[in-house]
């Protein structure tokens, strides 16, 4: 039935208000001819009506007045004729005339606007259907994409070794997946609604990491959580009104990659060490060896009052300098020799070769019980003070350098700091040198904390802590 209705409305629609509102008065006169020959006790009024409603329906409330009035006008002409000879009849048949006129010109509208208002709400939700219809292929090619972004983002968390967790304001843990947890032992979600301090307590840069998160740092640095190095990223979230209300993090499990650095590293050094020692026990000796023959040659030359003593004596002081600068370069590669002073005694000889082969200031301070005797320690914390100078030399331009070894409780710590040219603290993040990163390694593979920034008084400090046994 509703379809039919809407398919006549439709029909009704496609035709111009003229043929309707002559379709309606046809069938008006044809009724009330029908009317004037049926008995008078027959009503015929709610016909007249369904004529009005008709026009009112398919033309409007203005055909639907003009009908009403044919209609009103027809069956006043039927009632005058019925009761012509009565006294009251006209005063009668005009009143009911009028009455009648009313009564279709109300149905009239009341027809014309509803059928209007059931038009414009057709409109309104045809309009909107449509709309909705937009936005639902919208939204299903939009949740299409999310899922295919989902997929790949479950790929990527399954495929490398890495967590991805969200933590609230609370340190509370909402969130915790990715491969990198099986290296812990754990599985995904295995901590959720337990504190990250509490979960990752054994990390004792959890607490620091948290307390930059949620005061809205956003920043990247490495862990250890056991024997598992990890290499993380952190990021705040905000609510609505810009506040934080947590932060999300992504942590990498390098511990290979930190291995294979330390390896390198480790070879490194040894080399260094084997060509320093070469340097020191090979090529020294032998311009040793050529400088006694020299010297030698420049005194029987200088016996037999000969023009060519001086030439001698050139050769013997070259020969000289170049057995300093090789033992220079030996000292520089072979630095740590344990069986002697240790680190001080290396530093000490790292400023007095700066002093000579830069001119500038540079000068070694040390506690009485800064001795190590870690091998190991005692060459990264050489080397980190041998990029430092470098870096104060190149960079910085400085004019002054001061190498401090100093014990702090349990704690070594090694500080070279300059009156160089320094560094805005606003550009500490673009700093991506490969030699920090080389002093940064350095520091971590010895359980040390490494930072490097503006010195109190102007230049550039780097420092390294460590913790190991003083003597």
């Amino acid at each position: 039935m509703k379809g039919l209705i809407s398919s006549v409305d439709r029909t009704l629609r496609s035709w111009s208000p003229g043929p309707l509102i002559a379709l309606a008065v046809v069938y008006e006169i044809a009724l009330g001819m029908l009317d004037f020959g049926t008995p008078e006790e027959m009503s015929f009024t709610i016909f007249y009506l369904l004529g009005v409603a008709f026009v009112g329906w398919g033309a409007g409330t203005r055909a639907a007045v003009l009908v009403s009035a044919l209609s009103a006008g027809i069956m006043a002409a039927h009632e005058q004729a019925a009761v012509e000879n009565s006294p009251i009849s006209l005063g009668v048949t005009a009143w009911n005339a009028s009455t009648r006129f009313l009564l279709f010109c109300t149905a009239g509208w009341l027809t014309a606007e509803i059928t209007r208002l059931n038009r414009n709400l057709l409109s309104l939700v045809t309009a909107r259907t449509t709309q909705l219809q937009a936005e639902t292929d919208k939204h299903k090619a939009t949740s299409a994409q999310l899922s295919e972004a989902l997929a790949r983002l479950r790929t990527i968390i399954a495929g490398v070794p890495m967590i991805i967790f969200a933590v609230d304001r609370k340190g509370i843990i909402t969130f915790e997946d990715g491969r990198a947890l099986n290296s812990l032992g754990l599985e995904p979600g295995a901590h959720l609604g337990q504190s990250v301090v509490e979960a990752f307590g054994q990390a004792g840069e959890i607490p620091d990491h948290m307390r930059r998160a949620l005061a809205g740092e956003e920043f990247s640095a490495a862990m250890e959580v056991g024997p598992v190095a990890l290499e993380t990223w952190y990021s705040p979230t905000r609510d609505d009104g810009g506040s934080v209300c947590g932060y999300t993090g992504v942590a990498i499990n390098v511990t290979d990659q930190r291995r294979l650095e330390r390896q390198i590293l480790e070879i490194s050094d040894r080399e260094q060490a084997r060509i320093g020692q070469e340097i020191h026990d090979g090529l020294c000796q032998q311009l040793v060896s050529l400088a006694f023959d020299a010297n030698s040659l420049e005194r029987e030359l200088t016996g037999r009052k000969l023009p060519h003593a001086r030439t001698a004596k050139r050769i013997a002081d070259l020969l000289d300098h170049a057995i300093t600068e090789a033992r220079q370069l030996a000292r520089g590669l072979f630095p740590i020799r344990l069986d002697a002073q240790g680190l001080p005694s290396a530093l000490e000889e790292l400023a007095r070769t700066t002093r000579e082969r830069s001119g500038i200031e540079c000068r070694f301070e040390a506690s009485e019980r800064a001795v190590v005797n870690t091998k190991t320690i005692a060459t990264h914390l050489y080397r980190i003070a041998q990029e430092a100078i470098n870096n104060a030399l190149q960079h910085g331009h400085a004019g002054s350098v001061t190498l401090r070894l100093e014990t702090r409780t349990s704690q070594l710590a090694l500080e070279v700091e300059d009156n160089g040219q320094g560094i805005d603290p606003a550009q500490l993040k673009q700093c991506r040198g490969m030699g920090l990163h080389i002093m940064a390694y350095r520091a971590r593979s010895i359980g040390g904390m490494f930072a490097f920034g503006p010195g109190a008084h102007g230049g550039t400090l780097v420092s390294c802590c460590v913790p190991v046994r003083i003597n």
